[in-house]
């Protein structure tokens, strides 16, 4: 008897904690899910027609792709955008410092050149 009395009580006490219909292992209650009128977002693709024209633009004609990055590239990002075109900006001032530098040089020696006798003029 004593056996059989701790298996009654061994279910009992299993079957009253392990209760699913008790609070602590009821299944939370869900609202079913509303559904609202969104439109469907567009997915965009990795790589549209007009950011492969821009890219080849880029690397072949740069002053153009860096044009076309502005006015067609309205998904690129706005710091990407500012990346690329800084070596561009960088370039057209450092060649506008140097030719304006160079032609002072050169009208300097030409200005000092003509007090030197050409070999037409003589000795």
């Amino acid at each position: 008897m004593i056996n059989g009395h701790l298996t009654s009580t061994f279910i009992v006490c299993y079957s009253n904690h392990m209760d699913p219909n008790t609070p602590q292992y009821a299944a939370p209650q869900q609202n079913p899910p509303q559904i609202q009128n969104q439109p469907p977002q567009l997915v965009r693709p990795y790589l549209d027609n007009n950011s492969a024209i821009i890219i080849i633009l880029l690397m072949f004609l740069n002053p153009v792709g860096v044009l076309m990055m502005w006015f067609m590239g309205r998904h690129w990002q706005t710091w990407l955008k500012t990346v690329l075109t800084i070596p561009l900006v960088l370039t057209i001032i450092s060649s506008i410092l140097f030719f304006s530098v160079f032609s002072s040089f050169i009208s300097q020696n030409n200005s000092s050149n003509s007090t030197i006798p050409s070999i037409e003029e003589g000795f």
